[in-house]
């Protein structure tokens, strides 16, 4: 309803950071959402790139046709901690071959010791790059399988992953 809400009231502002100041004041505003705990990320698609912004989620990484990863500098502070707070787009240019993953920290945090921090984002992300060669669904599957192989108990937070790619 938020959203929603939110949509309707910016006219014709469509710009990510625009729609995330807007959150973070809603939840300011609100005393039901000031006792919680939110993240979002914002991503317009756009025909050949896209515009994102992200409030509290780890940054995006590009996989290039190259197999290398390049992270997408766009840490945004948690919507409501902070009145007023500014957001900016980051803009995207995917080429042909290369891929965008947005994820949730719990997609690393969720895993069980031994792994430390540190090696569980190794891990998930060379599945990444070991993937990028399949579909979509194919590399988010197996990304997810490996996921579920080291998470030996109920995940401590949600793990999310989005993979996009420039329609071909």
């Amino acid at each position: 309803g938020y959203l929603r809400g939110l949509l309707c009231s910016m006219s014709n502002e469509t710009s990510p950071a625009i729609l995330m100041h807007k959150m973070s004041e809603a939840v300011i505003s609100d005393q039901l959402l000031q006792q919680t705990l939110l993240t979002c990320c914002v991503l317009r698609l756009e025909e050949s790139s896209l515009s994102l912004c992200s409030a509290g989620h780890p940054g995006a990484l590009v996989i290039t046709t190259e197999g290398d990863l390049q992270r997408v500098e766009n840490d945004g502070m948690l919507p409501g901690l902070i009145p007023d707070i500014e957001y900016a787009d980051t803009h995207i240019n995917l080429r042909e071959g290369e891929r965008l993953a947005i994820f949730t920290d719990g997609l690393y945090e969720s895993l069980t010791p031994p792994l430390t921090s540190e090696s569980a984002k190794a891990l998930i992300t060379k599945q990444l790059i070991n993937t990028k060669e399949l579909s979509i669904k194919e590399a988010s599957d197996a990304v997810f399988d490996c996921f579920d192989h080291y998470v030996m108990q109920q995940p401590t937070a949600d793990a999310t992953l989005l993979l996009i790619e420039p329609n071909t």
